[in-house]
């Protein structure tokens, strides 16, 4: 899963995004990445997306598929998000490299080399 918060700095919906960033991170103890949707990479989103209010709050799937999307005054609620967050850092931890120094060792077939 991967959750983004979408708002634009310096407008009138900044304080709505950034007020609410603050208090769902005092209450949860959890970050939540943002991104300018006038950025390439925001503006590419919200075109996929049809994301068109601001502030939103993207969630989806590792293939890409949305899960949930609120925006606006409609933003959920912060255990409801929480979930989401949740499930995003769970799949980020499965990701996580071996401990260094660490191999993997392949299987062979029985037989010795050289």
């Amino acid at each position: 899963m991967k959750t983004t918060l979408l708002y634009r700095p310096n407008s009138g919906e900044e304080r709505q995004a950034l007020d609410y960033l603050r208090d769902f991170a005092a209450r949860t103890g959890k970050t939540l990445p943002t991104l300018d949707p006038d950025t390439a990479e925001g503006t590419d989103m919200c075109r996929l997306y049809d994301i068109l209010q601001f502030p939103a709050i993207l969630v989806t799937d590792n293939e890409g598929h949305v899960q949930n999307l609120w925006y606006g005054e409609h933003l959920p609620t912060f255990s409801e998000l929480s979930y989401f967050v949740d499930q995003d850092t769970a799949v980020q931890a499965s990701k996580k490299p071996l401990l260094g120094g660490q191999k993997v060792i392949q299987p062979t077939d029985g037989h010795a080399n050289g």
